[in-house]
């Protein structure tokens, strides 16, 4: 039997074929919704407007064409930076968070945490009302 967690501290017995079939179900929904959009996307930047033909040429357009390059550049180095800045952020803090005893530290660690389980649109928005001149609405 494995234990599945129901609250605090209380655990509801699963069999082990009910958590494969749950473990393949996650799967196979993880794959139709973040694998198979990722293959279709790769897939036809390799297909011509005839179903079944691949072709080299929207490659090949991307190399050609110098706006296409400036975006790809610009991409890059977009990422790079806001990489680079990350970790030159989060580092520092995160040895020090795990290697010292300060007040506070336990709502520090749990606000950290907020900007990976808020949605994307809040702090989209967030953003947009704080750059506004009106300050927002």
């Amino acid at each position: 039997m494995i234990c599945a967690a129901v609250g605090r501290g209380a655990t509801l017995p699963v069999s082990r074929f009910a958590a494969r079939i749950i473990l393949w179900l996650t799967a196979a929904f993880l794959a139709c919704v973040l694998v198979w959009p990722v293959f279709e996307s790769i897939a036809g930047a390799f297909r011509r407007c005839e179903p079944g033909i691949p072709s080299l040429g929207y490659l090949a357009e991307l190399f050609r064409n110098s706006i296409y390059l400036d975006g790809l550049r610009n991409a890059l180095l977009m990422g790079l930076g806001s990489t680079a800045l990350a970790l030159v952020i989060a580092l520092p803090l995160a040895w020090v968070a795990d290697r010292c005893v300060f007040p506070f530290k336990r709502l520090l660690t749990t606000l950290a945490l907020a900007p990976m389980v808020l949605p994307p649109f809040c702090r989209g928005y967030w953003s947009d009302c704080a750059v506004r001149s009106d300050g927002g609405g």
